[in-house]
């Protein structure tokens, strides 16, 4: 789904990844977190962790996110643990909302 990516994130405060939901369109887009968060139980087993799912009700975009806290990208002594983070748990992330995403996708390229 092309309104349907993922993004890494990296501040001062935390390292993320996430998957971000953003059709242009805010009904479309909460239909498609509400789709995927049906299925939570689903993606957080196949991830091994329990996620972060926004709505964002306030918002156009939703999210789903997993966050490492307590580093930062501007502190050098913390990039081995932000690169651990990201090649332990993107692949995943990725892999845990594979089935699901193509699922949906199905759903909506059917209407």
């Amino acid at each position: 789904m092309s309104y349907v990516g993922y993004n890494s994130v990296a501040t001062r405060n935390f390292i993320r990844i996430e998957l971000y939901i953003n059709s242009g369109d805010k009904d479309n887009n909460k239909a498609i977190f509400d789709s995927l968060y049906s299925k939570k139980d689903a993606v957080e087993t196949e991830f091994g962790q329990p996620l972060v799912w926004e709505r964002l009700d306030e918002k156009v975009t939703a999210r789903v996110k997993y966050e490492l806290s307590n580093v930062s990208i501007f502190n050098e002594e913390d990039w081995d643990k932000m690169i651990e983070f990201m090649v332990k748990y993107v692949p995943k992330f990725e892999a845990a909302f594979k089935k699901p995403i193509q699922e949906i996708s199905k759903k909506y390229l059917s209407r």
